[in-house]
C-alpha cells in the first residue's frame, strides 16, 4: 500500500506498507518520529476494520 504525505508544503514523501509483513519504508526521506506514527494509525485503521484506508487525515 502506498500514501503521500507531508507537511506544510504538500506532499513530498512516499510511504509504502507491505501488506503481508506490514513493514513500511519512506521513499525520499528518511523514516522519522512523524512518519512512524502515520504508519502506527494506519495499520490500526486496517487491524480495526480488515482493509487498510484509501486515505486519511492527521492533524496534530
Amino acid at each position: 500500500m502506498r500514501y503521500e504525505f507531508g507537511f506544510e508544503n504538500g506532499y513530498d514523501r512516499l510511504l509504502t506498507i507491505d501488506p503481508c509483513t506490514l513493514e513500511a519504508r519512506i521513499d525520499g526521506g528518511d523514516f522519522n518520529p512523524a512518519a512512524s506514527a502515520i504508519t502506527a494509525k494506519i495499520v490500526d485503521a486496517w487491524r480495526s476494520t480488515g482493509d487498510f484506508p484509501e486515505r486519511m487525515m492527521f492533524a496534530s
